[in-house]
């Protein structure tokens, strides 16, 4: 039997990248992954560690660092700041030269003192708290804080939509992150002439009865209902107040924007608002073929996590070449106000690390998230 030219030659580059991942031929560069992979929440952590590992992939493809292989070390902190505080320094004496991953501001919190204290870079692709932003440190990210996303939600909710009396639900177990955004909501809300009534706190690791809390917002007679919760805990939320026959309006933070809100809210999260770095219907070249890649491999559409932890290793690597495969000077190079090319669209970044990117309106209907309204930075 013959062999194609093209097989021998994809034979070799094969084996040429089997010894470069041994260590074989050059030291690979290695990039340490602290995520949520078991726990309550781990679709944002699994999401955002397969893409990853398919930036992997595509680099190392590509050439990798110069001629190195870039190598991902995955740690599971199990979304607690004690375990990701763990997997970061377990990943660090493994020889790993900067952090990703760590999803949540939560994950970021329990890494934040360690960093510092070490000068460890830490690139997490969607932790949003603004407690991180304006500061010359070693933390960057690709997302806009979310009181940037709250504010456009408030626009909508009480421009658009009418709406006047708030409450809102947020998750106590992520506060960095969740009562940030139920500030900026809060915040936005009342300057344009609303009224926010009331907020109830729940723990997600906790297994609380929820219908409580419910009732006792529902006492406030509001028009709508902030969430700052996980997708999981969304569809839940949503699913009760069905239950309760309260036609309440939704909106949520991003958090909750996954396909797991649509497979277990069903019908109960139709209409529910959400504002997004991304959006699904997107029908970019680039993003499209992530997509049929991510799908093949993995099985499920990917997430707006999936996607900016694409984005994320793409940019390091970028960087990472142009450092010689070395953080020296890296964090100088990070810190860099640059233009990005993103999978949809560009995004923007400054001197702190802080970022400025297109983000969506988005609303839930007839089981599907279909984009309402683009919003230009």
């Amino acid at each position: 039997m013959k062999c194609k030219k093209a097989d021998i030659f994809n034979f070799m580059i094969a084996v040429l990248w089997g010894l470069l991942a041994t260590g074989c031929m050059v030291n690979p560069v290695r990039i340490g992954l602290t995520s949520e992979i078991s726990g309550r929440n781990a679709v944002v952590g699994v999401h955002g560690r397969n893409a990853a590992l398919l930036a992997q992939d595509e680099i190392n493809a590509a050439g990798g660092i110069n001629g190195r292989p870039l190598e991902i070390m995955v740690a599971d902190g199990h979304g607690t700041p004690e375990g990701t505080l763990e997997a970061d320094q377990q990943l660090i004496k493994q020889g790993a030269l900067l952090l990703t991953g760590h999803f949540t501001s939560l994950e970021v919190n329990g890494a934040w003192d360690y960093i510092e204290k070490n000068n460890i870079i830490l690139f997490s692709a969607t932790a949003a708290s603004p407690k991180f932003q304006g500061l010359k440190d070693h933390f960057f990210r690709l997302v806009p804080v979310n009181v940037v996303h709250a504010h456009y939600l408030a626009d909508y909710a009480y421009t658009t939509l009418g709406l006047r009396r708030a409450v809102g639900i947020i998750d106590r177990d992520n506060l960095a992150y969740s009562n940030s955004f139920k500030d900026g909501f809060k915040e936005r809300f009342v300057q344009l002439g609303g009224e926010f009534a009331a907020e109830v706190r729940f723990s997600s690791l906790a297994n609380e009865n929820i219908r409580p809390l419910l009732e006792e917002l529902r006492t406030h007679s509001p028009d709508v209902i902030f969430f700052a919760v996980t997708s999981m805990n969304a569809a839940l939320i949503s699913q009760q107040i069905a239950l309760m026959d309260w036609p309440v309006q939704k909106v949520s933070a991003d958090w909750a924007y996954t396909e797991e809100l649509l497979k277990v809210g069903g019908k109960t999260v139709d209409g529910m608002i959400l504002v997004s770095p991304f959006n699904y219907d997107c029908q970019t070249e680039a993003f499209l073929n992530f997509k049929r890649k991510f799908s093949d491999i993995y099985g499920q559409d990917p997430s707006f996590v999936a996607v900016i932890s694409y984005e994320t290793m793409m940019e390091l690597a970028r960087v990472l070449r142009l450092t010689g495969g070395t953080t020296e000077g890296l964090a100088d190079e990070l810190a860099k106000p640059r233009v990005i090319n993103g999978l949809c669209d560009t995004i923007r970044t400054d001197e702190y690390g802080d970022v400025l990117r297109t983000m969506y309106l988005i609303e839930v209907k007839h089981g599907q998230f279909v984009e309402i309204e683009r919003l230009e930075p």
